[in-house]
């Protein structure tokens, strides 16, 4: 996958973001921006194949519909979204980047608003379907997977691909660092997610009678000199700015706490810090008939 011009999608992606400085959920396109590498990494160890159609669950801005339409293998993209603001969009985006010549094909990516649990597609749609930092938000992966399962022909794939917590490593630990994750993980798990879902994407497939079940961990690492002003410094001040008001509501911090934290993660002193994290990726296929 090395012959694909990625600078078209994140110039494209990055042009957006500063037209719209007051997009909802902002973070999110973001962190797209930046994970773009670790994103597009994985692509060459997927199943994927010529003129594959391929469902994204969860597709958010697009970023990854976009990403695989761009793939020299002429694959039929669809993505859903329960919000279609996002929605809105990822359809730009996406007839931005054909605006630039960024698809190898005349296939430009779909996008339709539905819901993960009761997807508004007909049984054995798709060659493959890929859910990919869904699963960690979701009160019932079981029955999400299924309706996956419901909508993917014998035969084909589905991919998750989601975070473990507890493979995250820092050294130094910055307290006030601690202290606003730690927050930020119990008000997800207050809202039904789960931040430590990797471990179990596999176990979900085998409990929903895929075949060829395999899980693998995609390890990031770095030895870095962090900065106050460092961009990925700034996005997490940002990211848990933009989660302050759900947790004073849900009582997991006082605005007060939360202001002094904030404050002394954001003022902290440059260091060198290691940091690691992974991401899971899970395949199973779909029995033939």
């Amino acid at each position: 996958m090395d012959d694909v011009n990625w600078r078209v999608v994140d110039e494209t992606l990055a042009d957006y973001l500063l037209a719209h400085p007051t997009i909802r959920d902002r973070w999110l396109l973001e962190q797209t921006i930046y994970t773009g590498a670790s994103r597009r990494a994985l692509y060459g160890q997927l199943p994927l194949f010529a003129n594959a159609t391929v469902l994204d669950v969860g597709s958010g801005f697009g970023a990854l519909a976009i990403d695989l339409a761009c793939l020299p293998l002429g694959l039929q993209i669809r993505g859903i979204d329960f919000d279609d603001e996002k929605n809105v969009v990822a359809r730009e985006l996406a007839g931005a980047v054909g605006n630039k010549g960024g698809y190898r094909a005349d296939g430009i990516p779909q996008f339709d608003q539905g819901d993960v649990y009761g997807m508004p597609y007909r049984s054995e749609s798709f060659d493959v379907v890929i859910a990919r930092f869904v699963l960690q938000h979701l009160t019932d992966a079981t029955r999400a997977i299924n309706e996956m399962r419901r909508v993917l022909r014998p035969g084909g794939y589905v991919i998750l691909i989601d975070i473990d917590e507890n493979m995250t490593v820092t050294y130094p630990e910055s307290s006030a660092f601690v202290d606003l994750h730690s927050a930020f993980i119990r008000l997800q798990q207050a809202q039904g997610g789960d931040r430590a879902v990797g471990r179990k994407l596999s176990t979900f497939l085998q409990r929903a009678d895929f075949a060829q079940v395999a899980a693998s961990a995609q390890v990031l690492s770095q030895h870095a000199f962090v900065q106050p002003n460092d961009p990925a410094h700034l996005f997490a001040v940002r990211r848990f700015l933009s989660v302050r008001e759900d947790l004073v509501r849900e009582g997991i911090m006082s605005e007060r706490d939360f202001d002094i934290c904030l404050a002394a993660y954001a003022d902290e002193e440059s260091t060198w810090e290691f940091h690691s994290s992974a991401q899971v990726v899970a395949l199973g296929r779909k029995p033939s008939r």
